[in-house]
C-alpha cells in the first residue's frame, strides 16, 4: 500500500455554531443525517461539525477530484484527535483508495481554530 494522496484544511469552530444548533438538517449536501446526530450529542457539537467538513475538504484535496460529500461520513470523538472516515465502496474502488487516515490538531494561536490532515493510501490504477 502506498500514499496515494495528502490533503489539508483548516475553519473556525464558530463557522458551525448556529449548524450545530438548529433544529433542521444543516448543509444536507454536506453532511449525513449520522454526522448530524453524531455530532449533536458531543459535548462541542460545532467542533465535531467542524472536524468532519475539514475532513471531507482534506479528503477532496488528497484526491484531487470532487466527490459527492454525502458519499464520506466522518466522526471526531471527544478527546481523541484521530477521525473515522467512512466512505463509499463506489468512491474507495473508484480511487483505488485502501484506508483513508484523518488527524486533526488545533492552531496553537487559535483555539477556535482547527485543521484536518488526510493521507489516503491504496494502489494505484
Amino acid at each position: 500500500m502506498m500514499l496515494l494522496g495528502c490533503g489539508i484544511d483548516s475553519e473556525k469552530i464558530s463557522r458551525f455554531s448556529s449548524a450545530a444548533h438548529d433544529d433542521g438538517h444543516p448543509f444536507p449536501f454536506v453532511f449525513s443525517q449520522a454526522e448530524i446526530s453524531h455530532c449533536r450529542g458531543l459535548d462541542n457539537p460545532a467542533q465535531g461539525l467542524c472536524a468532519s467538513f475539514c475532513c471531507k475538504e482534506a479528503m477532496r484535496k488528497a484526491i484531487f477530484f470532487p466527490y459527492d460529500y454525502t458519499d464520506c461520513e466522518a466522526f471526531f470523538e471527544e478527546h481523541d484527535l484521530t477521525i473515522s472516515v467512512h466512505s463509499a465502496e463506489a468512491l474507495l474502488a473508484e480511487f483505488g483508495i485502501e484506508e483513508i487516515k484523518a488527524e486533526m490538531r488545533y492552531n496553537p494561536l487559535d483555539a477556535n481554530e482547527l485543521m484536518v490532515v488526510v493521507s489516503v493510501l491504496g494502489e494505484t490504477k
